[in-house]
């Protein structure tokens, strides 16, 4: 601790409506806010309600995620995901009977799994990939 202060190493940042705008940009302060919490020690990282595959959809510059640290926090905290390595540190998923549940009781599902998406429609994997 400096000064009796607790140090600050890491900073975790949301997407969508902190970092990335409803058009899906990035705006120049919060770029310049990112560089200055690297200048000054802090380490961003990615925390997000997005999975791996729609966190690629958004395109962000390789520039713009170099200014983050590789480990990612996605989907609400059960993917833990390494950009460098383009794999899953740790996974949490729904249980099989869970998911055969909701898919009996649901016409539109879609589950996620470390390498493919899978959806029970047409219409479900449209709007997941809306």
């Amino acid at each position: 601790m400096a000064g009796g202060e607790p140090v600050v190493r890491y900073a975790a940042i949301d997407l969508d409506g902190t970092m990335v705008d409803a058009a899906g940009l990035v705006g120049d302060r919060m770029e310049a806010g990112l560089r200055s919490l690297r200048e000054r020690g802090i380490r961003p990282i990615i925390a997000t309600g997005r999975s791996s595959f729609a966190l690629s959809r958004l395109g962000l510059r390789a520039e713009l995620v170099s200014l983050f640290e590789p480990v990612m926090v996605l989907r609400d905290g059960d993917l833990i995901y390494d950009q460098d390595r383009q794999s899953a540190v740790h996974m949490r998923f729904l249980p099989a009977v869970t998911v055969a549940v909701l898919a009996s009781r649901f016409p539109d599902v879609v589950c996620e799994y470390p390498h493919a998406i899978v959806a029970s429609s047409r219409r479900a994997a449209l709007r997941y990939a809306m």
